[in-house]
């Protein structure tokens, strides 16, 4: 079955979008318009100016939201519909994020949280969101239960219909709470150098070989298994020409199946006689179903010429060296896509098939797929009313993520973290707290960036962390992603892995795997051992990855309108209101009063407003 044709018409809202509101007084808060709803809390008012005017003639201040579980932990909101006086919030709307049912927690308790409050512009469809600029982390404990804003918008600003926050006395606030869980993930990667390092493997009665593949026994270096490949006549492309050899990783039950290993190597040839070996250097990347060498190593016709040197005695001797090497990681995404074009008039489209291999930095598809005559010639049929349809069949994997991600880089001088979240603008700023969920410590930097740079390869990939139910991986470019003006800088990239199974929200989906910044920290400033990223040729490297994952906890809260006189608030802990001298005895028990007749007394309870609070999802 063929998908859904879609037509694609641009959005003009967005070019026409109200102003968002600065304020005045607080430079640490920051405020950006998303579409997409807070994935944690939802609070509905149906009745706004009612609840106001209810909380002022209770003379309360705030109104207290359900319960709600985020990051496991519990949560509620403080709305300040008057304002909180208290903390020159007066004029403006307040709201708070306060953690619940502390008394659970474990004595000495306190959460890292970095944390989103949001307003709906029901006229663009938007949600203003607010949290403390540069992604600021708060610290909840005993002490201190309850961070927000005081001065969230001003009254006048959301009164005014026209803004799209309060309409029909209706309006929707929300939050979202990313609860910062150092979980210890992290791994350390070092370039090896100077290792006892070399294999000697003696071939004894070579010419009874039988001509086909022999290996030498596995031995190790550093930590890491390896073997030998011989080819005594040659593999097919040097098939009775050559002798062929191959250095090859035998450690693949061991280590991950994706994961790979870079390393600088040299192979030998020993000639017996007069020394004069015959040797190739190189620098691969090893995976499980490849080794590196070469074809053809060594000529048949010299292998055997006894004046070379080369075999005496029917015995052969054979080296390896591994100079340097390191880890890296990868994992390729394979996709079957189908692309069509389609002509709308006579069914004749244009389409290409192609099977391709899909990687961060590369795309398919064809660059001549249909001439821009035949596009504009109306009797074609491909343009028609100005809409011009096109299709993708076949697509293997369907995924679409919306994340928030953070990446780290350790000033090991002074014992602090830079964080960079990903926004229209980049945002740095410092904090205490080290990166939630995966760390990449690299002790030899210098090493590594010489050996990728040798092996013209750009990047290094870091081991698969799971967060938030998905799997990731770093990509670090020590030397610069020149493809993406990223040269001079370090450049650093979240890659989501594994995929068959503001921080301005970024989306991962089929066609884009890997976001992240091309230009991180200029190389300058990174080698500058002053700055502290980078001290004894070792640096530090972080990621918090948090997935937008709608829960759908909502609340409505509605005031039944009438004629209020007294306005209480009640609760859990204060369920009685009233009067205590509501009438005296004297008067009760005078006759001629009327309140007690024929030893009957009549009381009556009127409810004038209330406010009623509907959860839904």
């Amino acid at each position: 079955m063929r998908p859904r044709r879609v037509k694609v018409v641009e959005n003009m809202e967005d070019k026409s979008c109200h102003p968002i509101p600065h304020d005045s007084g607080d430079f640490d808060v920051a405020r950006s318009l998303r579409d997409i709803p807070p994935a944690h809390y939802t609070l509905k008012i149906e009745s706004f100016s009612e609840l106001a005017q209810l909380l002022l003639d209770a003379k309360v201040q705030n109104y207290e939201s359900d319960i709600f579980e985020a990051g496991g932990y519990k949560w509620k909101l403080y709305l300040h519909p008057n304002g909180d006086k208290e903390r020159n919030g007066e004029g403006h709307i307040s709201l708070y994020l306060v953690i619940a049912e502390t008394s659970d927690l474990p004595l000495g308790w306190e959460v890292n949280v970095n944390f989103k409050l949001f307003v709906y512009d029901q006229i663009q469809d938007k949600y203003m969101t607010i949290q403390d600029a540069n992604g600021k982390v708060r610290r909840f404990h005993r002490m201190k239960t309850k961070w927000g804003f005081a001065q969230l918008l001003p009254l006048g600003t959301f009164n005014d219909a026209a803004n799209g926050y309060l309409i029909h006395d209706t309006c929707v606030f929300g939050a979202e709470v990313l609860v910062i869980n150092y979980n210890g993930r992290g791994e350390c990667l070092t370039v090896f150098k100077g290792l006892d390092n070399t294999y000697t493997w003696k071939i004894d009665n070579f010419s009874s070989l039988d001509g086909k593949t022999h290996y030498s026994e596995v031995f190790t270096i550093g930590n890491r298994k390896w073997k030998l490949k011989l080819h005594p006549k040659g593999y097919p492309r040097a098939n009775n020409k050559c002798l062929s050899l191959f250095l090859l990783l035998d450690d693949w039950k061991t280590f991950p199946s994706d994961r790979k290993t870079y390393a600088k190597y040299k192979l030998l040839m020993r000639n017996q006689c007069h020394g004069q070996h015959v040797e190739t250097t190189d620098t691969a990347c090893f995976a499980p179903t490849s080794g590196w060498g070469r074809s053809s190593f060594l000529s048949l016709t010299d292998l055997h010429d006894a004046s070379k040197g080369f075999l005496v005695k029917d015995t052969l001797i054979v080296e390896a060296e591994n100079l340097v090497y390191n880890l890296r990681l990868l994992v390729m995404i394979e996709f079957y896509v189908c692309d069509t074009c389609y002509n709308q008039r006579h069914g004749q489209h244009v389409e290409t098939t192609d099977t391709a291999c899909f990687a961060p930095t590369s795309g398919w598809g064809r660059s001549s797929f249909l001439s821009l005559t035949d596009l504009h010639d109306a009797s074609k049929g491909f343009l028609v009313k100005d809409t011009l349809i096109v299709e993708a069949e076949n697509l293997v994997y369907n995924l679409r993520l919306l994340v928030m991600i953070e990446f780290y880089v350790s000033d090991i001088c002074r014992g602090i973290v830079l964080s960079l979240r990903i926004k229209i603008d980049v945002a740095r700023s410092l904090r205490d707290i080290p990166p939630a969920h995966y760390t990449l410590k690299i002790e030899s930097f210098a090493q590594l960036a010489q050996l990728l740079s040798d092996a013209t390869v750009q990047n290094c990939e870091s081991g698969i962390f799971e967060a938030s139910d998905y799997k990731w991986k770093l990509s670090l470019y020590p030397n610069g992603d020149k493809e993406r003006t990223g040269k001079g800088h370090i450049a650093l990239y979240l890659v989501i892995a594994e995929t068959n199974a503001n921080g301005k929200l970024s989306r991962f989906h089929r066609m884009r795997t890997e976001l992240g910044f091309a230009q991180l920290l200029p190389l300058t400033t990174f080698n500058d051992s002053s700055n502290g990223y980078l001290i004894h040729d070792t640096c530090v490297f972080g990621a918090e990855v948090f997935v937008i994952n709608y829960a759908g906890r909502r609340e409505c809260l509605t005031v039944l309108k009438g004629l209020v006189t007294t306005a209480r608030c009640f609760s859990a802990s204060i369920f009685t209101w009233g009067r205590s001298s509501f009438l005296s005895l004297t008067d009760l028990h005078d006759a001629s009063k009327g309140f007690l007749v024929n030893d009957t007394l009549i009381v009556e309870a009127k409810v004038n407003a209330i406010s009623t609070v509907k959860n839904f999802s």
